[in-house]
């Protein structure tokens, strides 16, 4: 049905998915062979993710401008995964915060305050790491898996 919508619509149609969908969209040929296979996955805690948070950080819109440190970028791999939007989606609510409260700074003060009070609804798919360190790594869960601890 997905292949002759796509041939009679006459439109081009991009197909965008979870890696989950790809084993769906692979099983038909003819969406097969259509498939550029571009993919984002989620970043390595690494200098390229470092260079990513370095140049995001840089588009601060609060009054008191701060420069980012290894902790913030450290913090920001462990409250994201390494998945790129959910970087973007940090910092951003955290200078809304900042700016809505008056705080007027981007610091992990404001990031902690923006990922408790945004991000409560995604918390559910991430379950914290059990490293005696207290350390808070994510750990992406599948569709499906049970919630309870």
């Amino acid at each position: 049905m997905l292949t002759q919508l796509i041939n009679t619509s006459g439109i081009s149609i991009g197909l965008i998915g979870t890696p989950e969908t790809t084993s769906l969209l692979e099983t038909a040929f003819q969406l097969a062979r259509r498939s550029l296979g571009l993919q984002y996955n989620a970043l390595n805690n690494d200098e390229y993710f470092s260079g990513f948070c370095e140049l995001l950080y840089k588009y601060q819109y609060v009054q008191k401008y701060t420069e980012i440190t290894p902790q913030i970028i450290d913090w920001l791999y462990e409250h994201s995964g390494g998945v790129t939007s959910v970087v973007v989606s940090l910092i951003h609510d955290a200078q809304e915060i900042a700016i809505l409260t008056a705080y007027e700074t981007l610091d992990i003060t404001m990031l902690n305050q923006g990922y408790d009070q945004m991000y409560f609804d995604i918390k559910a798919f991430f379950s914290p790491d059990d490293d005696p360190a207290g350390a808070f790594v994510l750990t992406p869960m599948r569709w499906g898996d049970d919630f309870a601890a």
